[in-house]
């Protein structure tokens, strides 16, 4: 979901834009340059991911008062297929890209930045160090566990989210209202954007295994460590 600047009070832009500052600084710190400048692959996969996200988050419906704009995340997926750091720098770029044709607004670049990027890409790389814990081998965990409950839980946090900012609000904001009003919408897009995502990195997985930077074929396939 993208999110009206007129929702959030502008004494918390500064919040949004330090939480910003730092998942970018840790991104870029991260980034895997070396591999990405040396095999063209990766520089073709982080490519098809900007354009994916780019594409997915045009595709979106705005509510009633046009304070919020729902539509699918995609995040899940693309971070269990380049890590991350390239996730976050992609989700950025992407962003942007967003924001460039008018469907998104300057003034919410940080505020979307971090519901719409820095969430889903750390959610979902938490889910997938936790599914890397479970001991049992088995492929269906990782696509399941990853994929499908990894994207779903990505909505929750959202809607966690902009639960408590609501709560932190003045009891007569415009954010306070939009909460209630559009909550259980931001909740009953949790399944649909599990399917989404894990019919994507099931995909992947089956088909272009070298390509899924999260996938360890010898843990699942051969059953090693």
């Amino acid at each position: 979901m993208t999110i009206s600047p007129d929702l959030i009070p502008g004494s918390w832009q500064w919040f949004f834009v330090c939480c910003a500052a730092i998942a970018l600084l840790v991104a870029i710190r991260n980034f895997p340059f070396r591999s990405v400048f040396t095999v063209s692959t990766r520089q073709h996969l982080i490519l098809g991911s900007i354009i994916f996200l780019f594409c997915l988050w045009t595709l979106g419906v705005k509510l009633e008062n046009e304070v919020l704009r729902l539509h699918f995340i995609g995040l899940t997926a693309v971070v269990m297929l380049i890590g991350w750091s390239p996730a976050v720098v992609s989700g950025l770029i992407a962003l942007g890209l967003l924001n460039l044709t008018s469907a998104s607004d300057w003034n919410a670049f940080t505020i979307n930045f971090f519901f719409c990027v820095l969430i889903p890409a750390t959610v979902t790389k938490l889910t997938l160090l936790t599914v890397s814990q479970i001991k049992l081998n088995n492929l269906f965990i990782y696509m399941l566990g990853g994929g499908f409950f990894g994207a779903g839980l990505v909505r929750i946090v959202m809607a966690g989210a902009f639960y408590l900012l609501a709560m932190l609000s003045a009891p007569d904001s415009a954010l306070v209202a939009a909460e209630e009003q559009y909550l259980p919408y931001m909740l009953l897009a949790a399944f649909p954007e599990g399917f989404i995502n894990g019919t994507l990195a099931s995909a992947m997985t089956v088909f272009f295994p070298d390509w899924v930077r999260s996938y360890d074929e010898q843990r699942y396939i051969e059953g090693g460590d």
